[in-house]
């Protein structure tokens, strides 16, 4: 049986973990979160949590922070795998169990879809290599000659 707990590597820590899920990744949101998600290239997915002091008192952000993790924890295996998510609570938003665990489950999907339209896109591009392009096609400008 598996643990039930969060586990360290379930957890994005580093700032430059954080700064890479925001510079690859895929904004979602609703009323009651706001998710940025990327690959990762792990068979698990890990979450980091950004509440900052707009959002309340210190029990307030705590009560956000432990809410979320809690709703991950608990829809890890459910939620797509091999994805950074980083998540904060919408502006103005309730800090409500009942809505932050629905909500992570369908922003993590949204993005999901997203992020595998793009890779599916991005293998369907124009080959780029010399080896990969039909025979007598002209090469790419950027390839040189």
């Amino acid at each position: 049986m598996e643990p039930r707990r969060l586990r360290p590597d379930h957890r994005l820590r580093l700032k430059r973990e954080f700064d890479r899920v925001f510079a690859e990744g895929h904004h979602a949101s609703d009323s009651t979160l706001v998710v940025v998600a990327a690959a990762n290239g792990r068979d698990h997915s890990r979450i980091g949590l950004i509440v900052s002091r707009r959002v309340g008192s210190a029990v307030t952000r705590n009560r956000w922070k432990r809410r979320i993790r809690e709703a991950f924890r608990i829809q890890r295996h459910d939620l797509p795998k091999g994805l950074d998510y980083v998540v904060r609570p919408a502006r103005d938003a309730e800090a409500r169990f009942a809505s932050i665990g629905p909500s992570l489950s369908g922003l993590a999907h949204r993005l999901a879809r997203r992020i595998e339209r793009e890779r599916t896109a991005r293998a369907r591009r124009a080959p780029t290599t010399a080896e990969d392009r039909p025979p007598g096609s002209a090469p790419r400008p950027e390839e040189g000659r």
